[in-house]
Protein backbone atom coordinates (compact mmCIF):
# COMPACT_ATOMS: atom_id res chain seq x y z
CA UNK A 1 0.00 0.00 0.00
CA UNK A 2 3.26 2.05 0.68
CA UNK A 3 6.73 1.98 -0.18
CA UNK A 4 9.08 1.99 1.71
CA UNK A 5 7.14 0.09 4.65
CA UNK A 6 9.70 1.49 7.17
CA UNK A 7 9.38 -0.64 11.02
CA UNK A 8 10.98 1.54 13.94
CA UNK A 9 11.43 -0.98 16.89
CA UNK A 10 12.63 -1.19 19.96
CA UNK A 11 15.95 -3.25 20.75
CA UNK A 12 14.22 -5.85 22.34
CA UNK A 13 11.48 -6.47 19.64
CA UNK A 14 14.19 -9.04 17.89
CA UNK A 15 15.70 -6.84 15.18
CA UNK A 16 17.77 -9.46 14.00
CA UNK A 17 14.58 -11.67 13.28
CA UNK A 18 12.78 -9.13 11.46
CA UNK A 19 15.24 -7.94 9.13
CA UNK A 20 15.76 -11.21 7.92
CA UNK A 21 11.70 -12.01 7.51
CA UNK A 22 11.46 -8.51 5.67
CA UNK A 23 14.76 -8.72 3.72
CA UNK A 24 13.16 -9.33 0.27
CA UNK A 25 10.56 -6.82 0.78
CA UNK A 26 10.34 -3.39 0.67
CA UNK A 27 10.58 -3.02 4.28
CA UNK A 28 13.44 -1.25 6.48
CA UNK A 29 13.43 -2.24 9.91
CA UNK A 30 15.15 0.74 12.20
CA UNK A 31 16.30 -0.08 15.55
CA UNK A 32 16.03 2.20 18.38
CA UNK A 33 18.92 3.42 20.13
CA UNK A 34 17.08 3.57 23.73
CA UNK A 35 14.15 1.89 24.11
CA UNK A 36 12.37 4.47 26.50
CA UNK A 37 12.46 7.05 23.48
CA UNK A 38 9.28 8.55 22.51
CA UNK A 39 6.61 8.13 19.19
CA UNK A 40 8.11 11.44 18.12
CA UNK A 41 11.88 10.19 18.11
CA UNK A 42 10.68 6.73 17.10
CA UNK A 43 8.72 8.82 13.57
CA UNK A 44 12.30 10.60 13.60
CA UNK A 45 14.60 7.34 13.50
CA UNK A 46 11.89 6.68 10.13
CA UNK A 47 12.55 9.85 8.60
CA UNK A 48 15.82 9.77 8.99
CA UNK A 49 16.30 6.15 7.74
CA UNK A 50 14.29 7.35 4.03
CA UNK A 51 17.01 6.87 1.51
CA UNK A 52 16.03 9.27 -1.94
CA UNK A 53 12.92 11.67 -1.67
CA UNK A 54 9.40 10.64 -0.66
CA UNK A 55 6.48 12.72 -0.71
CA UNK A 56 5.86 12.31 2.61
CA UNK A 57 5.33 9.65 5.12
CA UNK A 58 1.76 7.94 6.84
CA UNK A 59 2.44 6.56 10.68
CA UNK A 60 0.21 4.04 11.80
CA UNK A 61 1.39 2.75 15.51
CA UNK A 62 1.89 -0.85 15.99
CA UNK A 63 -0.96 -0.88 18.52
CA UNK A 64 -4.05 0.00 15.42
CA UNK A 65 -3.82 -3.38 14.00
CA UNK A 66 -7.29 -3.06 12.52
CA UNK A 67 -7.42 -0.89 10.07
CA UNK A 68 -8.56 -2.19 6.62
CA UNK A 69 -6.31 -1.54 3.76
CA UNK A 70 -8.67 -0.45 1.83
CA UNK A 71 -8.90 2.79 3.91
CA UNK A 72 -5.23 3.30 3.69
CA UNK A 73 -5.35 3.26 -0.35
CA UNK A 74 -8.04 5.64 0.44
CA UNK A 75 -5.96 7.95 2.35
CA UNK A 76 -3.40 7.76 0.59
CA UNK A 77 -5.30 8.53 -2.52
CA UNK A 78 -6.32 11.93 -0.52
CA UNK A 79 -2.69 12.41 0.08
CA UNK A 80 -1.19 12.25 -3.20
CA UNK A 81 -4.07 13.81 -4.95
CA UNK A 82 -4.59 17.23 -2.93
CA UNK A 83 -0.72 17.25 -1.65
CA UNK A 84 -1.85 18.76 2.37
CA UNK A 85 1.20 19.42 4.48
CA UNK A 86 -1.07 17.08 7.19
CA UNK A 87 -3.84 14.63 6.67
CA UNK A 88 -5.80 12.71 9.50
CA UNK A 89 -8.65 10.25 9.27
CA UNK A 90 -11.30 11.37 11.43
CA UNK A 91 -14.56 9.18 12.31
CA UNK A 92 -17.59 11.12 14.02
CA UNK A 93 -14.88 14.06 14.86
CA UNK A 94 -12.50 11.85 16.25
CA UNK A 95 -9.10 11.73 15.38
CA UNK A 96 -7.31 8.68 13.80
CA UNK A 97 -4.78 6.64 12.31
CA UNK A 98 -2.60 6.41 10.35
CA UNK A 99 -1.26 10.13 9.90
CA UNK A 100 -0.03 11.54 7.43
CA UNK A 101 3.32 14.26 6.84
CA UNK A 102 4.12 15.72 4.28
CA UNK A 103 8.08 16.01 3.10
CA UNK A 104 7.77 19.86 3.37
CA UNK A 105 6.65 19.16 7.23
CA UNK A 106 9.96 17.40 7.94
CA UNK A 107 11.61 20.15 9.25
CA UNK A 108 9.30 20.89 11.65
CA UNK A 109 8.92 17.18 12.70
CA UNK A 110 12.84 17.78 13.47
CA UNK A 111 12.38 21.18 15.61
CA UNK A 112 9.73 19.63 17.40
CA UNK A 113 11.92 16.36 18.85
CA UNK A 114 14.11 18.80 19.95
CA UNK A 115 11.58 19.83 22.44
CA UNK A 116 11.41 17.60 25.84
CA UNK A 117 8.28 16.28 26.20
CA UNK A 118 6.96 16.86 22.77
CA UNK A 119 4.59 14.61 21.05
CA UNK A 120 3.67 13.54 17.74
CA UNK A 121 -0.05 14.97 18.04
CA UNK A 122 1.64 18.28 18.78
CA UNK A 123 2.55 19.11 15.16
CA UNK A 124 -0.57 18.41 14.11
CA UNK A 125 -2.61 20.63 16.80
CA UNK A 126 0.03 22.99 15.92
CA UNK A 127 -0.83 23.29 12.57
CA UNK A 128 -4.91 22.48 12.65
CA UNK A 129 -5.17 24.85 10.09
CA UNK A 130 -3.13 22.89 7.78
CA UNK A 131 -4.36 19.59 8.37
CA UNK A 132 -6.83 17.57 5.67
CA UNK A 133 -9.17 15.78 7.79
CA UNK A 134 -10.86 12.89 5.78
CA UNK A 135 -13.79 11.68 7.41
CA UNK A 136 -14.04 7.52 7.01
CA UNK A 137 -16.58 5.15 7.98
CA UNK A 138 -14.84 3.38 9.97
CA UNK A 139 -14.26 3.00 14.04
CA UNK A 140 -11.33 1.11 13.22
CA UNK A 141 -9.20 4.35 12.78
CA UNK A 142 -9.84 5.25 16.31
CA UNK A 143 -8.89 1.44 17.89
CA UNK A 144 -6.03 0.71 19.51
CA UNK A 145 -4.73 -2.69 21.67
CA UNK A 146 -2.23 -2.09 24.35
CA UNK A 147 -2.26 -5.40 25.31
CA UNK A 148 -3.08 -8.67 23.95
CA UNK A 149 -6.40 -9.30 25.92
CA UNK A 150 -7.33 -5.85 24.21
CA UNK A 151 -6.56 -7.23 20.93
CA UNK A 152 -8.11 -10.72 21.00
CA UNK A 153 -10.85 -8.78 21.76
CA UNK A 154 -10.82 -6.79 18.92
CA UNK A 155 -10.26 -9.92 16.44
CA UNK A 156 -13.24 -11.43 17.58
CA UNK A 157 -15.53 -8.14 17.46
CA UNK A 158 -14.33 -7.60 13.84
CA UNK A 159 -14.20 -11.14 13.26
CA UNK A 160 -17.78 -11.30 13.78
CA UNK A 161 -18.38 -8.07 11.64
CA UNK A 162 -19.02 -5.74 14.45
Amino acid sequence: VCTPVIVVVDGNFRFEYLKYLFSKKQIIIVPLSHESESMLASIVYGVNSIIGSVNGIAVLPGDCSVIPSSIVRKLNKVFFEKNPNFLMPVFKSQQGHPRYVSQRMFNSLYQLNKINGSRFSDIFNKNMSSVLKVEVRSKSIITDADNLIEYQAIIKRYDKGK
